[in-house]
């Protein structure tokens, strides 16, 4: 059956909030849509090398032949060329930025090697942005430093901004989660990355802890700080007072995060998170819980 809405997301699907609404919206128009993604954990890998398999499926597969947009999910910025040959067929292009492609490439890359991937990665978005039609940014911040970086023709860009989902986290309860009477219960959820400070939470944790104040940190998810994490609990002497718990199936979450008194967001500040705007945060503002955040930037977003 021919497909005439075709969205590439290097990320996973269903998993990614952003990329499942906007889909979603999409097929509730009755249009055809398909999403290409990254394989789930379990799934077999049908070609190494995502952006070129997305080239050749765009290219190639008779269901995609006649597809007449295709909306482009970042990072990484050079997804796009994925998207040319419908473009040629002549297909719109949405090129939706996520994230600014130039600073996490500064941030990732630290040091000389950083600034010269990131010359290169604002040579990337500035030819994405010429070759799509509409460019699609995630806050005003984001949008305001494109405004300022033109791409020698008029641009069309939308602001839309991220939310949290309501068919995963239901309606707003009319009373936040209160946690264990006298006791501070914070949580955080997501992915354990140097990037997402959670270290900063578990010394935080060691000095309310140090006034004598009962606080505990329950951490939900996976990744590369993991065993880093685990250790600095040992080395603090936290192990009655931070939990890991691993990464819970979105169904149960709501219900595990009301449990808390607050959720955590200790993100650190550098030259993307400046523009981001945490997803967990959202969440947690509809289910009414309070936050405990790092200043992201000096501006509201």
């Amino acid at each position: 059956m021919p497909i005439d809405l075709l969205h590439l997301a290097y990320t996973h699907f269903p998993a990614d909030t952003r990329v499942k609404r906007e889909a979603a919206a999409l097929r509730d128009t009755g249009r055809r849509l398909a999403v290409i993604a990254l394989r789930g954990p379990g799934e077999r890998a049908v070609e190494r090398g995502f952006v070129w398999r997305c080239r050749r499926l765009v290219a190639g597969h008779r269901a995609l032949a006649r597809v007449q947009v295709v909306h482009v999910h970042t990072l990484p910025d050079f997804l796009l060329w994925a998207a040319l040959p419908a473009r040629h067929r002549g297909a719109r292009l949405v090129f939706d930025m996520h994230e600014v492609f130039p600073e996490f490439t500064a941030a990732k890359f630290p040091g000389a090697s950083g600034r010269l991937l990131a010359g290169l990665a604002r040579r990337i978005e500035r030819w994405a942005r010429r070759r799509a039609d509409v460019t699609i940014t995630v806050n005003r911040l984001i949008a305001e430093r494109l405004a300022g970086s033109p791409i020698g023709r008029l641009e069309r860009r939308l602001i839309l901004h991220n939310t949290a989902d309501p068919a995963d986290f239901g309606e707003p309860p009319p009373l936040p989660g209160a946690g264990a009477p006298g006791r501070l219960e914070l949580i955080y959820h997501g992915t354990l990355s140097a990037l997402y400070g959670l270290d900063v939470a578990i010394r935080g944790i060691a000095q309310v802890r140090g006034l004598g104040l009962p606080a505990r940190l329950t951490i939900l998810g996976d990744g590369p700080e993991l065993d880093r994490l685990r250790a600095l609990v040992a080395e603090l002497g936290l192990e009655d007072a931070v939990s890991f718990e691993g990464r819970l199936p979105q169904a149960a979450l709501p219900a595990r995060l009301l449990r808390c008194t607050a959720g955590v967001v200790p993100t650190r500040l550098d030259g993307m998170t400046r523009y981001s705007l945490s997803m967990k945060l959202l969440e947690y503002v509809h289910l009414g819980l309070p936050v405990l955040a790092a200043r992201p930037g000096t501006r509201p977003i």
